[in-house]
């Protein structure tokens, strides 16, 4: 399996405190059946100011110590980027790490809160740069579990969505399960990760959730979601996301103005 989403970088963020923690979350993925991981630090609007040189260096640190201590797993670059005003300027000046640096796809974490709708543009400017976002666990983020009808406007838009494997595994809790499994059923889900901080309350792992994913939505769908869809973002390669179903509750002026597109 694949996981695109992992905090294993020592000292970068709030996952891996050092080199030995990085190790460790390897040898956990390994037993797992994950072997292939994209690490991705939070790079936070200051807070965690990580970007695609800083990355870069420390990623080659990292796949030298696993490569020694003869761990079973490929160690790629990415990161965890936050949704910004500044983003398309540090896309443009290409200082953002993309998934495994080929520049076509990004890791795009919103905010708890915040207005809908900027998720919506965010997605559009970084979408006619040529490049995929792939909205991290909107499933537990307080105002995308409100504002349903946002992330299926932001998928209608050419976004990604990855879910958390905890989420889906109940870790989080019922309503974010919940949650978790209505994004499956309605084809907004389109990989799942572990966004894993450490070998103790978030650890790695996507195995468990694999199962979970396979009750709700079948062994094929459930697999592309480890498998196939990382494997295409890895190697920067586009692939055809299943047409996702809306809201019956509500429904975006976006979604709706792109539905009467569709059919006119």
């Amino acid at each position: 399996m694949i996981d695109i989403h992992i905090h294993m970088l020592p000292g970068m963020d709030d996952g891996a405190g050092d080199m030995q923690e990085a190790l460790e979350m390897c040898r956990v993925c390994a037993e797992d059946g994950v072997g292939t991981v994209i690490a991705t630090p939070h790079d936070l609007n200051g807070v965690y100011s990580n970007d695609r040189e800083k990355v870069l260096g420390s990623i080659s640190v990292l796949a030298e110590a696993v490569k020694a201590e003869g761990i079973p797993v490929e160690v790629l670059p990415g990161a965890d980027i936050a949704m910004s005003p500044e983003l398309p300027e540090r896309l443009d000046d290409g200082s953002i790490m993309t998934l495994n640096d080929t520049g076509k796809y990004i890791l795009l974490e919103p905010p708890a809160f915040f207005m809908a709708d900027a998720l919506k543009r965010q997605v559009f400017e970084i979408k006619r740069r040529d490049i995929t976002p792939v909205i991290t666990h909107p499933e537990r983020n307080a105002t995308l579990m409100t504002h349903k009808d946002a992330l299926y406007d932001a998928v209608l838009g050419g976004a990604l969505v990855q879910v958390t494997a905890a989420s889906l595994t109940g870790s989080f809790g019922v309503a974010v399960q919940n949650h978790c499994i209505e994004l499956l059923r309605r084809k907004i889900a389109h990989v799942i990760a572990s966004d894993s901080h450490d070998t103790r309350s978030r650890k790695p792992g996507l195995s468990k959730a694999l199962e979970a994913a396979i009750r709700h939505v079948g062994e094929e769908n459930a697999r592309m979601m480890v498998y196939d869809r990382p494997e295409a973002i890895l190697r920067g390669e586009e692939f055809e996301a299943p047409e996702p179903l809306a809201n019956d509750k509500k429904q975006g002026f976006f979604s709706m103005f792109l539905r009467r597109e569709r059919s006119s």
